[in-house]
Parts: structure tokens; sequence; C-alpha cells
């Protein structure tokens, strides 16, 4: 009876175990292989902001890193369109970031270093550094506090990635086995003594 108990348990905790951390369209390992990542400006972002007669927008460079890691890559997008596309402000979308070199006269946007010297003609901006965001100005009326990006994206396709998949998916597989036959072996013992 003891062993029957046990091994219920056993196939409560790993099913739990499996949909707790990987819900139910994948399984537990291969969800650590393909988990997403929290990409967000890394604690020294480089900031500049640049404007372009191509389009009325201002081009936002930074540096970006993903979780914990201390990898740092440039990345670009245009404010306006990038404050349109957000819906729902607690969970804002990847930016379409874009490729600066494929624009043309690109001027920078001047930094302030206070309200007081805040031009009255086009852009400037004042970082915030500890909050990574920018309070941005046109022709002399503030437009408000912009944050650098936070989002969640997938990892990219790698070949180790692609490589571990089919193991990851044959472990999962391995652990429903074992539940299903705990939760059999329990329910067909279960009478014996």
């Amino acid at each position: 009876m003891k062993t029957s108990i046990f091994r219920k348990l056993l196939a409560v905790g790993l099913a739990g175990l499996m949909a707790g951390t990987s819900g139910c369209t994948s399984g537990l390992t291969t969800s650590l292989v393909w988990r997403k990542n929290l990409y967000h400006p890394a604690a020294t972002p480089r900031l500049c902001l640049m404007t372009s007669p191509q389009k009325d927008d201002v081009l936002v460079e930074y540096d970006e890193c993903f979780a914990q890691s201390e990898n740092v890559r440039p990345r670009s997008y245009w404010l306006l369109a990038y404050a349109a596309s957000i819906n729902n402000p607690a969970d804002p979308p990847k930016p379409k970031f874009v490729n600066p070199a494929d624009y043309e006269n690109l001027a920078p946007v001047p930094r302030v270093c206070s309200e007081g010297e805040v031009p009255t003609n086009g852009y400037c901006f004042k970082e915030e550094p500890g909050l990574r965001s920018f309070v941005l100005w046109h022709d002399g009326a503030m437009m408000g506090t912009c944050s650098l990006p936070v989002y969640s994206n997938a990892p990219p396709v790698t070949v180790g990635r692609v490589v571990l998949t089919p193991l990851t998916v044959t472990t999962d597989a391995a652990i429903i086995a074992a539940i299903l036959f705990c939760l059999g072996a329990g329910g067909a013992g279960g009478g014996a003594r």
C-alpha cells in the first residue's frame, strides 16, 4: 500500500513539475532549451537620439542585453512608431528594430542637462541614467518620459538548440511515460498487501 501511495505522489509531483514549469504545450526539458528571454537596456545603455529628414520620427539608439547576460548589442528603433504600437503598457511588444545605416543624413538630437537649457527649435532630450529612460522635448514643449524597451522574446534558433530538441522531447516523453506507469501501476496494485 505504501508503494502505491508513493507511486501516486511521484506521478502527481512529476505532473505538477511539468505543468508548473512549462505549461501545456511543451515538456519540462524542451521548455528549458526554448524558454523566452527577457531583453532590457544594458546598465550603461549609451543612449543616442537622432532625427532624419526621411521620417518624421526620432531614432533611438541604445545598448541592450538579455536576462543576466553581460553580452551587449546595439539596437535602434523609431520612437513614435514604437509608441503607437503599444496597446498594453504593462506588456509592451518588441520594437521593430532598424539599421541606422539605412537612413541618410541622420542628425543628432541634442542632450540637455537641465530643463533650463531646453531649446525652442527641434528635438532635445535629457537622459534619466538610473531609470533607463529619457525625457523628450520638441520645440521647447515636453513630450514626456520615454522608457527604453523591456520585452520577452523567444531565443534565436541555434545549432545547439536544434540538436538538443530531439533529446529533450525524448526525455519529456520518458517523464510522461513514468507518470502514466506510476498511475497505472498504483491503480492495478492498489488492492494488494
